[in-house]
């Protein structure tokens, strides 16, 4: 099976975010991101999350494990928790329709 592992970073100096496919024979597909604005943590990783769908879309993979390294849009996207902040709600209703 095909993976996507998003990873975020975001500091006061820069923002961005690692994004890595796994193809079913190990091979990696890696891509690093900067956002050109200033990004909690959380909107880091939907970036980084979007980026990923978005390179998988186009590699035509149908089906994809995807591994995030946040706890609040991985319980948003199972529907644990609801979205509430208004940048939260757009991101996950963005990496819905992705």
């Amino acid at each position: 099976m095909w993976q996507l592992r998003v990873d975020r970073a975001s500091n006061q100096k820069r923002t961005g975010a690692g994004v890595v496919i796994i193809t079913p024979d190990g091979t990696l597909l890696e891509q690093t991101i900067t956002l050109g604005f200033p990004a909690l943590n959380n909107e880091a990783a939907y970036e980084a999350l979007l980026t990923g769908l978005r390179l998988a879309k186009e590699l035509s993979i149908k089906k994809l494990a995807i591994y995030l390294d946040s706890q609040l849009i991985t319980s948003q996207a199972l529907r644990e928790y609801m979205a509430k902040h208004q940048r939260m709600i757009l991101y996950l209703t963005k990496s819905k329709s992705c």
